[in-house]
């Protein structure tokens, strides 16, 4: 399954939710540059327990190779998302849950202001399945 995310990923940038389904996994873009990749454990990372260090190394046509390692994952104690990932992602999960864009705004803006409400009982309607 990595090679099929790698492939979406290069093929349509940072992947989502959506980039596990069939359909994305499906894509002929996809597929063909999946075919491409080799994934393998990097022995200088294979004692790594927590923190999950990640090193990608792309081979161009030319011979050439374009490296790029990332030692934290995004979204961990180290290396956390910003604001604004935060909340695309956010996003990503709510429609992905079928929340509808509306409400999913409503909820975010209630978690927004978490630590000064004064009641909860604006978000718990929006929490029930339809």
């Amino acid at each position: 399954m990595l090679w099929a995310v790698i492939g979406y990923s290069l093929a349509h940038g940072v992947p989502h939710l959506a980039s596990f389904e069939p359909d994305a996994i499906k894509d002929e873009r996809t597929k063909a540059l999946a075919q491409m990749v080799a994934v393998s454990i990097d022995p200088e990372f294979a004692d790594a327990h927590e923190d999950y260090p990640t090193r990608v190394a792309v081979t161009l046509k030319d011979g050439r190779t374009v490296e790029k390692m990332v030692v934290f994952a995004s979204g961990t104690a180290k290396n956390p998302m910003s604001a604004a990932q935060l909340r695309d992602k956010f996003f990503d999960c709510a429609a992905h849950a079928k929340v509808a864009r509306g409400n999913a705004e409503k909820i975010a803006a209630i978690l927004d202001k978490l630590g000064d409400q004064a009641s909860m009982s604006e978000l718990w309607p929006l929490l029930r399945k339809a």
